[in-house]
């Protein structure tokens, strides 16, 4: 397609062509002098002619942030999250609690280098911003959206302010982040067993107990830690991500890493086989999201 436009373009611009597309590529790379965005109604349709200076600042602050056209342009409904690990578990989050697809129209997508913006809370305020300005430039296409930030390190006093100041667009995982909810001693067993070496001694689920005890008593430990790996105050607060990537390194003596884009989802699963409840609270929490940006009159970009 995009080589059929090129010719187009170059060999044949004296001529006037209507292109009707559903491919957001076909959008970005046509350089159009008018969009016409055609909505169905019941059994009626709409044709609303788009400002191409909308398009073309959505195109830039785009083309600055990385993000694909084709992310924004194929929604209906956004959820902003963290990174591509909540882009990935998410959806298999909603299935668990619903047992269903996703709205149509529902996408969760990331934002682009998340790292500059965790540490502090004006940093998640910056990237609300941005993000939200982003979305509001592909309006109409897009008709809501929501933001999902772990909660790293901010009080609760912070996430109130901030999902108040953002009119509820912003939410914040009920734990520091997404692993939180996948420190079980059956599951990252599973884990190791399944990646070491088939001749290595199996990793008994004990061994996997004494080993995050050991790690949260010592390595990582916080104020929160007493003694107790299901205590949920001291699980809504520990660095799992990096708690369990010591103990899976540890335990298999290197042989077997946890990286947290890699392996998040397919350790999330595990712990899912292993205890479904574990992930009741944050498949509710991400139902809610879906609510959110699916919500009539919430979540609208402006």
């Amino acid at each position: 397609m995009k080589a059929l436009l090129r010719i187009i373009q170059t060999e044949y611009a004296h001529h006037q062509y209507i292109i009707s597309t559903h491919a957001p590529e076909v959008i970005s790379f046509s350089n159009p002098s008018s969009i016409f965005l055609v909505k169905r109604s019941g059994y009626a349709s709409t044709v609303e002619k788009l400002a191409l200076d909308k398009v073309e600042t959505f195109r830039e602050v785009a083309g600055h942030l990385g993000v694909s056209m084709a992310d924004v342009f194929a929604a209906d409904q956004i959820i902003w999250v963290e990174g591509p690990t909540e882009e990935l578990c998410f959806p298999f989050l909603y299935n668990l609690a619903t047992k269903k697809a996703l709205p149509r129209g529902t996408i969760f997508t990331s934002v682009v280098a998340t790292g500059d913006f965790i540490a502090k809370r004006r940093d998640k305020e910056i990237v609300y911003e941005v993000y939200q300005r982003l979305s509001a430039a592909a309006a109409p296409l897009v008709s809501s959206v929501a933001f999902s930030f772990d909660s790293e390190e901010l009080s609760d006093a912070d996430k109130d302010s901030m999902t108040k100041n953002s009119k509820g667009l912003m939410h914040f995982l009920p734990r520091r982040h997404l692993e939180c909810f996948l420190i079980n001693a059956t599951a990252i067993a599973t884990f190791i067993q399944g990646k070491d070496h088939p001749s290595s001694a199996p990793v008994t689920e004990q061994e996997v107990k004494l080993a995050l005890a050991r790690a949260a008593g010592e390595a990582f430990k916080i104020k929160e830690w007493k003694g107790d790996l299901t205590d949920e105050t001291w699980q809504n607060r520990v660095d799992a991500a990096k708690l369990i990537a010591h103990v899976v390194s540890n335990l298999s003596e290197a042989r077997v890493t946890f990286n947290k884009n890699r392996d998040t989802l397919a350790l999330m699963k595990m712990v899912s086989a292993a205890n479904p409840a574990q992930l009741a609270e944050v498949a509710t929490y991400v139902c809610g999201l879906v609510h959110a940006a699916c919500a009539p009159d919430q979540g609208k970009a402006v």
